[in-house]
């Protein structure tokens, strides 16, 4: 083998070394950021059982605004996205009344308003803005079906994929002990039933 060759040799290894120290040290310092984004696209999340729902302002249909404090309890809430092909199948499949009744929140948009106009009258209604529950609540798929206990706790949380989901959470609900919405003549227009 001639001089070229070899110095052609030494200088294509000290490249390729160059070159893996660079690529090294590249993901020494971008691996944290993968990791931190492999996390966030990863399996949808839902609350954890015996978190509290965190006091939010809801709108009912009828526009009157509500907190997340008196929703009814013990409940069964459904979050929805106007997006989202399951929760349109989940929402047309609604049928008979559910033992526990059934609180759907949906997204203010008109999007989310045209996603629940047609729903049973049994089914209590509200709109969030900006998708201030789902954030909150690190909700990261819908449709989203979550247990409230009487402390508004989270007793159970699933992505529920058919109406039999949401019978089986509702009947796990005590219907006697349900404090239902009842009108009142306060600012917010809405309250718990005392």
């Amino acid at each position: 083998m001639s001089w070229p060759w070899i110095t052609v040799l030494i200088a294509v290894s000290v490249v390729v070394v160059i070159q893996s120290v660079i690529l090294l040290g590249l993901l020494t310092r971008i691996g944290p950021l993968l990791e931190r984004l492999g996390d966030e696209l990863g399996e949808p999340t839902l609350p954890s059982v015996g978190e509290l729902v965190p006091d939010l302002a809801l709108t009912h249909t009828d526009g009157h605004p509500i907190s997340t404090r008196d929703l009814p309890r013990p409940s069964l809430m459904v979050i929805v996205d106007p997006h989202c092909g399951h929760c349109d199948r989940l929402l047309a499949a609604l049928g008979a009344p559910l033992p526990s009744g059934l609180v759907v929140i949906a997204d203010s948009s008109p999007a989310g308003r045209a996603q629940v106009a047609n729903l049973p009258q049994w089914v209590s209604t509200f709109y969030q803005d900006d998708e201030i529950l789902t954030r909150t609540m690190k909700i990261g798929a819908t449709p989203a079906a979550v247990t409230l206990d009487h402390d508004l706790r989270v007793a159970a949380a699933t992505h529920p994929s058919s109406v039999a989901d949401l019978q089986a959470l509702a009947t796990a609900i005590t219907p006697h002990k349900t404090l239902p919405l009842r009108e009142t003549t306060s600012s917010h227009g809405y309250a718990p039933a005392r």
